[in-house]
């Protein structure tokens, strides 16, 4: 969020508390003593220091790399609960406000859509939340939760743009296991263009008719791919190609596993089987095909679905980086 526009929504929000103290008869003076306390409350419940002893799961990358794909082999394994998208490790959009801010009812309709998501009812959210000493332990709490719901008893999570905020997740969870997916950021580009290609709307798939800028797609994945990368010397780190768990899925999946620490689990090849409801095409209408069996029907699209224009763009500002990766030698594609 643009900081001018942060500052602006705590203004209103202070603005809001210091007519609510008015109304209640309370001086300038001492509105500004309950702003003092909410900004302190506030600023504690996302700064608190808190390290936790779980070893997490972290699936990040950019999007379109086959991070949905793993996503439900892990949540297909046993001993590994990893639900859809939460972006509940993105610290900085601070998705649950403290409620003695203004912006709760807002944050409270975040938190319907979540609990909708994870089968969580309010009152189950509400007992986490007061079990939590700050949003760190919040989030601890509410996939060790989740996990024990799923009869599992470790947690992953799944959002892409994790990787933009490895450093503060590893601060809170030192343990983490991350795993980056990468995938050819030609078939990538192609797969943006379009996404979400499709939406879940009155119990079926619709087609969604979406054109996205080309600079945007290219940039999302260098940048994305780019920042992930930066991980690669460290000791938690593994590196994960899409086209390696297409084409090898069980040898690509025990590598995974093995990183991980966890028993082979071979429902993890046959998580089109697994009936939660967090694998239906209801809540993967972004990414269908991992309702059924692996295919590589989208490996090399690039080649029918990319433009001449496309390509020579994708070359000029990310060609470079290909090459590092080793889908291409040179820009003579």
């Amino acid at each position: 969020m643009n900081s001018n526009i942060r500052i602006e929504k705590v203004t209103k929000g202070f603005a809001a508390i210091t007519d609510n103290c008015k109304g209640f008869g309370k001086s300038p003076e001492e509105a500004c003593e309950v702003i003092t306390t909410v900004f302190n409350n506030y600023n504690q419940w996302f700064t608190k220091e808190y390290i936790s002893i779980d070893s997490p799961i972290i699936i990040f990358g950019c999007g379109r790399s086959g991070t949905t794909l793993l996503r439900v082999m892990l949540d297909s394994h046993k001993n590994i609960a990893c639900g859809p998208e939460s972006e509940l490790l993105l610290f900085n959009k601070r998705r649950f406000i403290h409620p003695d801010t203004s912006n709760f009812r807002n944050n409270q309709i975040e938190t319907y859509q979540l609990c909708k998501t994870f089968s969580f009812s309010a009152e189950e959210f509400w007992r986490i939340y007061q079990n939590s000493l700050c949003y760190a332990h919040l989030v601890e709490n509410f996939f060790r939760s989740y996990s024990a719901k799923m009869g599992k008893k470790r947690w992953a999570e799944k959002t892409p743009k994790n990787v933009i905020n490895l450093e503060q997740i590893t601060n809170y969870f030192p343990k983490a296991k991350l795993i980056h997916m990468i995938r050819d950021g030609r078939d990538v580009f192609c797969s943006l263009k379009t996404h979400p290609k499709y939406v879940w709307e009155n119990g079926r798939l619709i087609h969604n008719k979406l054109c996205i800028d080309s600079n945007k797609c290219i940039q999302r994945w260098l940048n994305d791919t780019k920042a992930g990368l930066e991980w690669r010397d460290s000791g938690n780190y593994l590196e994960i190609r899409y086209e390696d768990l297409i084409h090898s899925a069980e040898d690509t999946l025990r590598t995974v596993l093995d990183f991980v620490d966890e028993p082979w689990d071979e429902n993890a090849l046959k998580y089109y089987e697994n009936k939660n409801q967090s694998h239906s095409l209801e809540y993967n209408a972004s990414s269908p095909d991992v309702t059924k069996p692996i295919h590589s029907s989208a490996r090399g699209r690039w080649e029918t679905d990319m433009p001449a224009e496309d390509k020579e763009l994708f070359k000029q500002q990310a060609g470079d980086l290909l090459i590092k990766l080793g889908y291409v030698q040179d820009n003579n594609w």
